[in-house]
């Protein structure tokens, strides 16, 4: 299951990563949706279960709260026990430096303001100016703005966890934006270190409308059977 700020994906797959079946709907309120998750995967004979789920989640097994959605911008979705529901961080809320065009923007986050994700967010676009940002034109100027803070994004992931690509999903990752973010990464990260070729680096999801999330769930889920076979 990709839990998602916009929708839910829910897919069934078997050992070999096929998908079996599929089904996504619209992100509403957590009863709402997570029943909607609840009937769907209880169509089938589930082994193991994998989650790939917006945050920050707690993911301390010692803690009260473990598998618990806290203090999240996604309205009406904060402590919430996911886990217990349905019976891992997130890297959004670092904070940036400002773009000196974006400087009046306050950010959407309701905790950070202007934390990644409250600057640099599909809903962002319109809390700009009211268009959303599958409406803005690639040319438009705040496209470079949001790759500027997204390549801030990928030089903390590089310094701090060295990774092999840096695959950017969601609804604003187009190839034209990808390239933008590219560039604003060469210009940021300076040679520092050696990344090899960008396009290979920084990449698109290699499975057309964000699969490689639904995949990643998998994967997930096989770990979670072979761990539990070998106990």
């Amino acid at each position: 299951m990709e839990a998602g700020g916009t929708k839910f994906v829910c897919a069934v797959g078997d050992e070999n990563f096929n998908v079996i079946d599929q089904t996504q709907f619209p992100t509403t309120t957590p009863d709402e949706t997570l029943a909607k998750v609840i009937r769907y995967f209880k169509k089938f004979d589930i082994d193991a279960f994998g989650i790939a789920s917006f945050g920050p989640i707690d993911v301390d097994k010692n803690s009260e709260t473990y598998g618990w959605i806290i203090k999240t911008p996604k309205k009406g979705w904060s402590n919430i026990d996911f886990l217990g529901v349905m019976g891992t961080p997130e890297f959004g809320h670092i904070k940036v430096k400002r773009h000196r065009d974006d400087l009046d923007f306050k950010g959407i986050c309701p905790w950070h303001g202007d934390c990644l994700e409250g600057v640099a967010s599909g809903p962002t676009f319109e809390a700009r100016d009211g268009i959303e940002g599958r409406q803005t034109p690639i040319n438009d100027p705040k496209w470079n703005i949001i790759a500027y803070y997204v390549a801030q994004a990928v030089v903390d992931l590089t310094v701090t966890f060295r990774p092999n690509k840096v695959v950017l999903g969601g609804g604003v990752c187009t190839p034209e934006f990808i390239a933008k973010v590219r560039a604003q990464f060469t210009l940021l990260f300076n040679n520092y270190l050696s990344v090899g070729s960008l396009e290979k680096y920084i990449t698109a999801p290699e499975i057309a409308h964000n699969g490689s999330a639904t995949f990643g769930d998998f994967v997930l889920a096989k770990k979670a059977l072979d761990e539990k076979d070998n106990i």
